[in-house]
């Protein structure tokens, strides 16, 4: 988890997948222009690809998580042995 890498592939695919439809509007041959939005992994998601990819224009991160493998498991229970206690 959070590997720049592996977490943005999928954006980029999605990019790549965008720049050769017809309708596109493109700002360089292969780059779409395109934004993101979003908040929690969709806030995270814009910075792990920021970091990998430029073909992002527009980044609108309203908040993103710290480390998603806490975000996930915030009281760390999948660690725990029997019940947590609230």
């Amino acid at each position: 988890m959070n590997d720049p890498e592996r977490e943005g592939r999928d954006v980029q695919i999605l990019l790549d997948r965008v720049a050769e439809q017809p309708e596109a509007e493109l700002d360089a041959a292969g780059d779409p222009r395109a934004g993101m939005i979003g908040a929690s992994y969709g806030g995270g998601i814009q910075l792990t690809v920021a970091s990998i990819d430029c073909l992002v224009d527009a980044l609108v991160p309203n908040m993103a998580w710290h480390s998603l493998k806490t975000s996930l498991y915030p009281t760390r229970w999948s660690t725990r042995a029997g019940p947590a206690s609230w």
